[in-house]
């Protein structure tokens, strides 16, 4: 079975229509949303794709810029920080019901570690 990783931008016009995480929420952003934080440069949209036959979106995340407020650090990292750490924040992360539980997760959070 073969998985392709790609971003939105590559595969803009994918049929997400049958994406179904359990989580009404995060399949509307995938199907409704997704473009429009994409373009306002919100965010960027990975997704883990099925090759085999028709592509069909198996998994997606999302990568934002984000920052650490220095109060959020344990102590002995506030003293020598003036300023926030910048960070990655994985803001939408979703696997389609027939995926769960085949170790997907996995294999999208090792896609997202070198973006």
């Amino acid at each position: 079975m073969g998985w392709r990783f790609c971003s939105l931008k590559i595969f803009p016009n994918l049929q997400r229509e049958e994406f179904d995480c359990r989580d009404e929420e995060i399949n509307n952003y995938l199907k409704n949303l997704v473009e429009t934080a994409d373009e306002a440069g919100f965010s960027r949209t990975f997704l883990m794709i099925l090759e085999s036959g028709e592509a069909k979106v198996c998994g997606f995340y999302t990568l934002s810029a984000s920052t650490i407020p220095v109060k959020e650090l344990p102590d002995e990292y506030k003293q020598p920080l003036p300023f926030p750490i910048p960070a990655i924040l994985i803001g939408q992360f979703a696997i389609d019901r027939v995926w769960q539980g085949q170790g997907i997760s996995r294999l999208l959070l090792a896609d997202a570690y070198p973006q």
